[in-house]
């Protein structure tokens, strides 16, 4: 019977278990508290080194069973798919009537910039990549440096897609080193973005003012609150209204695994078939879209609970963060941590500084949106959600609903995966023409929108 608990039953044991350590180190220690740190990363973390020294596992017909990264990998690319299945699903109702041209204002920067940072930030990596290996000929993947941008910009979820890809057509490292760069990018999310949103606040740059951050919220415990913070749909004598969500959830991510199996074996070309279950989170997020807009053109949108969607896809989110830094092997990130830091370290100077600058020139919310996509380009929305709250906590600003439209006009760029995706059957200089490009194009969009004063005046 014990052995029906691994790998998977196990892992979440172990995450569950990481996940209360990590509340409780947040709810005690003041440095983790004066950054913000999420109880996941902080669990995470700790996964980590456990992995690292090999103590994850579990006792087995009398002997200890390790488990190996690669579960945490599954783990990581379900999660992840899951939780753009819920994000699909809401309506996207903004609550922020009678302000569609600043919402779309907003959201059009926030989608330049996004993917501005992507293209700057993966081609800081390759060519540092290229550069060491030049000086030292130690034999590492260079192409590596190119999942810098993708692992602290698009995330671990994403990383994992394209970096799987990659290794399955022939190059070594990619998934563990992208992994990486999406853990240390959560950290820089904290490290980085809590001073400046503590800077904007004492300076004045807010829109709004905002309340003193109470125990509770440093804690991130909040024992005495009284909001449900959902509503039932279904009566609890018949099904629980969470498992009424979840199974909807389900049935969609269904919808997206035959989706990618319809790409694989009868559209696409042999040579994509890994950007279809590879890609399984973008097939999902469509089909997501797609049934809602269909239950709502029948009348079905108000069986749907949007905080209950939220909840849910925060429960993938929070479990994502863990595995994905247990799925770092630190034997291979041993090998390039050298280049590996001097990466992160160029990226952590770098980001903030465009972000900032180009966001104190987008007009009104000009500190909330810059703060957003800091979290954004750093780490995931759930990082830059978490900056905004320091600075918005209501979210009176339109910011947090521009990120949500800026997530749909980024899926006009899933053309460009594919591109990424096909790297190793063209070479390094391909991919690097083709962002270099792309990036050339996206920034100068934003020049040239700010020059014609689309965005307003200069906010801080």
């Amino acid at each position: 019977m014990e052995q029906s608990f691994m790998p998977y039953i196990g892992s979440f044991f172990w995450m569950s278990l990481l996940l209360l350590v990590g509340i409780l180190l947040r709810a005690n220690i003041k440095i983790f508290q004066k950054f913000l740190f999420p109880s996941a990363i902080i669990a995470g973390f700790l996964g980590f080194i456990l992995m690292s020294l090999g103590w994850v596992g579990m006792p087995i017909a009398g002997k200890w069973e390790s488990i190996p990264q690669s579960t945490f990998t599954m783990i990581t690319t379900h999660l992840f798919a899951f939780g753009f299945v819920g994000i699909g699903l809401m309506s996207g109702d903004s609550g922020q009537k009678g302000k569609g041209k600043e919402i779309l204002k907003g959201a059009l920067w926030m989608t330049f910039l996004f993917l501005g940072m992507l293209y700057l930030q993966s081609v800081i990596g390759v060519l540092v990549m290229m550069g060491w290996e030049a000086a030292t000929g130690e034999g590492l993947t260079s192409a590596v440096g190119f999942l810098a941008g993708h692992g602290f910009t698009q995330g671990p979820g994403q990383t994992l897609a394209i970096a799987g890809g990659w290794e399955k057509m022939g190059l070594a490292d990619c998934v563990s080193i992208g992994l990486a760069f999406s853990a240390v990018g959560f950290f820089v999310a904290a490290l980085v973005g809590v001073p400046i949103a503590n800077w904007g606040i004492r300076k004045g740059y807010t829109t709004h003012s905002t309340q003193t951050m109470s125990k509770d919220f440093l804690a991130g415990m909040e024992p005495t609150a009284k909001s449900p913070g959902l509503f039932h749909i279904t009566h609890s004598s018949n099904v629980d209204s969470m498992s009424y969500h979840l199974a909807i959830m389900g049935l969609v991510y269904l919808l997206g695994f035959g989706l990618s199996y319809l790409l694989r074996y009868y559209l696409f070309p042999k040579a994509l078939w890994g950007a279809t279950f590879g890609f399984i989170f973008a097939w999902g997020l469509v089909m997501a879209i797609v049934f809602r807009k269909i239950l709502n053109a029948m009348g079905g949108g108000k069986f749907i609970d949007e905080n209950t969607l939220r909840r849910l896809t925060g429960i993938t989110v929070d479990f994502m963060v863990i595995s994905v830094m247990m799925a770092v092997q630190v034997n291979t990130l041993q090998k390039y941590m050298v280049p590996f830091l001097i990466i992160t370290g160029i990226m952590s100077v770098v980001t903030p500084a465009v972000i900032m600058f180009l966001g104190r020139r987008v007009g009104k919310f000009g500190f909330e949106r810059s703060l957003v996509m800091l979290g954004y380009c750093t780490g995931t929305g759930a990082s830059g959600l978490l900056l905004l709250r320091l600075v918005d906590p209501e979210f009176k600003t339109t910011a947090a609903v521009e990120t949500g439209l800026m997530n749909i006009f980024a899926l006009l760029t899933l053309p460009l995966l594919f591109l990424i995706f096909l790297m190793p059957k063209y070479g390094l200089a391909y991919l690097l023409k083709v962002e270099v490009i792309f990036g050339i194009i996206m920034f100068l969009t934003i020049f040239v929108l700010h020059k014609l004063k689309y965005f307003g005046s200069r906010q801080y």
